[in-house]
Formats: C-alpha cells, structure tokens, sequence
C-alpha cells in the first residue's frame, strides 16, 4: 500500500513532489558558486528548520525568475 506521500509524487519527476500544479514542468537554470551557496544554506539540514519546505518555495521562486525572464 502506497503512502500519501508517495500519491502525491510525480513518476515522471524522479519522485519530485509536484508542488507547482499537475501540468508544471521544471526547467534547468545555470547558477553561481555563490548563489549555490546561498541555496544549500537556506535549504540545508539546520536545527528547527524545514528543509522539505524551502526547497519547494526555491523551486517555485526559481520557476517563477525562469517565465519571467523568458516573456
């Protein structure tokens, strides 16, 4: 019996939940060192944080940067 986790996980994704809505896709963008760094930072392990969530909100702010440069 599958999880709900797993219910709510896109295949097609490598397992990535689909928090942008069913027809979102991903896009790869190239990044700085230092951006990277910033990145691991906010999204990494830390006390009391919650890492599950800020890759999320990552992933949608960079989509978001991604359209708008694109329009």
């Amino acid at each position: 019996m599958e999880s709900d986790m797993s219910k709510q996980r896109d295949k097609s994704k490598g397992g990535r939940p689909s928090v942008l809505g069913k027809d979102a896709a991903y896009l790869t963008v190239k990044l700085r060192r230092d951006q990277i760094r910033s990145i691991n930072r906010i999204a990494g392990p830390a006390p009391g944080g919650r890492p599950g969530v800020i890759r999320d909100l990552l992933d949608a702010g960079l989509k978001l940067a991604r359209s708008r440069a694109t329009r």
